[in-house]
């Protein structure tokens, strides 16, 4: 009997994709969550799927994105390893998006960033590292992965080594931790903001650097700030956010070391109310 070895290999390659296939576990909506906070973009090399369940580049899925028609989300498949595998598009109603980007708010409120194992060695050193490559992204290109690597070895040296240790290797290490975690999220403002202010009782932070974090936190949750220090971005454009009893803010500016409100805003090219936000 004659084999017909193309067809064998045929046969192998099909079960082989279906085996592969088969293998790949979807991600659940937290686990996306958590890979969008880590991370910049989902990968450019894997797989997409549209919705007429096509093979179409990553550029096109952006491009898709961008459309809004039909109003779609992803699914994302990884393998044994964890790693993203494949993207497929699925129909979503406007409903459906708004909630999944409402989950992901709160799910950055709610849940700390991920610690890494380190060691207490050189705490001078390494601080005054990420300190210098906070203030890198901040005053050159910026990258958004970069920063949330720093934002979570400086949250890490804090939790394994604690703060005793951290202040014993140099008091200015206080001030270099503090910029870095101003510049996280919520939930991590949240949690250090009450060790801060006792570092400003102690004169390891400034009253009015303080003040930023304070103001920021306020904005947060969505009320006015007191020292009208936060500026806030919406369609191109930079606002003052709403300030609590305004006409009293350069008194309690000046009380913490900070210039005019007027003069600080000038720094912005904004003027007080004409280009305070709101939010209709």
């Amino acid at each position: 009997m004659k084999i017909n070895y193309s067809i064998i290999f045929l046969l192998i390659l099909i079960m082989s994709c279906k085996t592969q296939n088969s293998a790949l576990r979807k991600l659940s909506q937290d686990e996306i969550y958590n890979y969008r906070r880590l991370n910049a973009s989902f990968p450019k090399d894997i797989i997409y799927i549209d919705l007429n369940n096509h093979q179409i580049s990553y550029d096109s899925a952006i491009a898709l994105s961008r459309k809004g028609t039909p109003k779609f989300k992803v699914d994302y498949y990884v393998d044994a390893n964890n790693k993203i595998i494949k993207g497929k598009a699925i129909k979503a109603t406007e409903e459906e998006l708004k909630a999944i980007q409402l989950g992901y708010v709160k799910f950055v409120e709610n849940t700390p960033l991920p610690t890494i194992k380190t060691h207490c060695d050189s705490l001078k050193e390494r601080i005054s590292l990420l300190f210098k490559q906070d203030q890198e992204l901040r005053n050159g290109t910026y990258s958004y992965t970069k920063d949330i690597q720093i934002q979570m070895s400086a949250i890490s040296i804090i939790e394994y080594c604690g703060w005793d240790l951290i202040e014993r290797a140099n008091k200015e290490n206080i001030y270099s931790l503090f910029i870095i975690i101003q510049h996280t999220d919520k939930y991590t403002r949240n949690k250090y903001f009450k060790k801060f202010e006792e570092y400003s009782q102690k004169g390891y932070i400034s009253h009015k650097s303080l003040a930023l974090m304070q103001d920021r936190m306020l904005m947060d949750n969505n009320l006015p700030q007191i020292y009208g220090t936060q500026i806030i971005g919406k369609n191109g454009k930079q606002f003052i956010w709403p300030i609590q009893n305004a006409e009293q803010v350069d008194e309690r500016r000046l009380k913490i070391g900070l210039d005019s409100l007027s003069n600080y805003l000038k720094h912005f090219g904004l003027v007080y109310p004409d280009d305070l936000y709101n939010s209709n």
